[in-house]
């Protein structure tokens, strides 16, 4: 992905984004608009991840993204496995 997605940002590209986040555990409609939920959702990844935390999609982020949804992780496992573990709601 060389296009950088943020709120606004409208097309295939955010739809493929919002299906890997849908497939991590999020529950957001990938609709190919990304909007305050697409932000959030990303906000929370980046926060869970502990990457720095703007909301964006850029190279790093969609690397995440995609690498976690290949390997299977998800968010409603982790919180039976005892995260976050902070108090943090995501």
């Amino acid at each position: 992905m060389s296009e950088v997605l943020r709120k606004g940002s409208k097309g295939e590209s955010v739809r493929e984004v919002q299906e890997h986040l849908q497939q991590l555990g999020f529950s957001l409609e990938a609709d190919g608009h990304y909007g305050d939920i697409t932000h959030n959702v990303v906000i929370a990844v980046q926060v869970i991840f502990g990457y720095d935390v703007d909301g964006v999609v850029g190279p790093a982020t969609h690397k995440l993204i995609v690498k976690q949804s290949e390997l299977g992780w998800n968010l409603e496992r982790a919180r039976q496995h005892g995260y976050p573990h902070t108090g943090a709601q995501v």
